[in-house]
């Protein structure tokens, strides 16, 4: 998951003439209502679990690819292409700089940000009028044309099972994939045109080893990346219980020694367990809990997130992401001066 600085996603969505409020399941009783699981996805996350920890004082935009996760086959020492292919072209820098550039251009040609102008015509707040626009129509549009801004700072953002895929964009700069020509889907300068900007890495409670990445190599990865020729470089660490947080130092060996730690352990309960870590200037920081510690003693629904008693793995998987999306955005650089 990719998170940058943030719009106001809207509820209205014009991707179908059928379509202008995606529901939340299909209505029988409405057949105009049609449920669209990608872009429920990406609401859930940019409304329900994001925007409600964005400051007002934050201009950031932030960016959800969508794809489908492949299913692993029962072999997997003679992968399909599919499995090959799993999460490109973003899982590379070449691939990732080209998609803020579109999302650039695309937000400068709408004006968005300009006084007076919003997007409301292109999300479905009103009814379009005319032929669509090209970015080239701009310059008949709008008498005061100027160059788009140049990127700024750059976060990438993991969560849940997506780890491989960022443990791959640490790693791998250019784009190389018959299906994706790199002349379409990348750029011919990430180490210029992206490197520069990314300056923040959040892991979001990743999944590690088991099915997933091995949890000694993302962790040399991002330490790389982070110890490379970009001073300012910063990261979130956040687990459950449900994906390790339970013991973070097994997790994380090399950050731990290298973090200040506080540590909270129920006197009453060995299993209510959680840890906060934090480097020097707070260039980095890491929460990390156990279900049990997360769970509340009776529902608390006034609040958000809501607290709920005796969490599933899953539920407390999804817990520990809002709070790790909130520690995230107040700690982040992105979207202030």
């Amino acid at each position: 998951m990719v998170s940058y600085d943030i719009i106001p996603f809207p509820l209205q969505l014009p991707l179908s003439s059928h379509s202008q409020h995606p529901a939340l399941e299909n209505d029988p009783k409405d057949p105009d209502r049609i449920f669209q699981p990608y872009v429920n996805l990406a609401l859930k996350y940019s409304l329900g679990r994001w925007s409600p920890f964005v400051a007002n004082d934050q201009k950031m935009i932030i960016v959800v690819p969508i794809m489908p996760h492949v299913t692993p086959g029962r072999n997997p020492a003679k992968r399909s292409q599919d499995e090959l292919e799993n999460g490109l072209p973003f899982r590379t820098q070449s691939g990732m700089s080209r998609l803020l550039t579109e999302v650039n251009l695309f937000l400068h040609q709408r004006r968005y940000g300009w006084p007076g102008l919003k997007l409301d015509d292109w999300w479905g707040m009103k009814k379009p009028t005319g032929q669509p626009l090209s970015p080239a129509d701009s310059t008949s549009l709008f008498t005061d044309e100027r160059p788009a801004p140049k990127m700024r700072r750059i976060a990438l953002a993991t969560f849940s099972s997506s780890s491989p895929l960022l443990n791959t964009a640490l790693t791998t700069v250019n784009l190389a994939s018959m299906h994706y020509p790199p002349h379409l889907w990348g750029v011919l300068d990430a180490q210029k045109s992206f490197q520069p900007h990314w300056v923040e890495t959040w892991c979001l409670d990743p999944f590690l080893d088991n099915n997933s990445v091995q949890a000694a190599e993302f962790e040399k990865n991002l330490l790389s990346w982070f110890h490379s020729s970009q001073s300012s470089r910063r990261f979130v660490l956040a687990n459950s219980g449900t994906t390790g947080g339970g013991n973070p130092g097994k997790l994380y060996p090399t950050i731990q020694k290298l973090s200040s730690t506080r540590t909270r352990q129920a006197t009453t309960d060995a299993k209510r367990f959680a840890e906060v870590w934090w480097g020097p200037d707070m260039r980095w920081i890491g929460m990390f809990c156990s279900n049990p510690y997360l769970s509340a003693a009776t529902d608390v629904t006034s609040l958000f997130p809501p607290f709920t008693a005796h969490p599933s793995g899953d539920d407390a998987h999804g817990f520990m992401h809002v709070l790790a999306v909130g520690m995230a955005l107040h700690w982040t650089a992105l979207g202030r001066p």
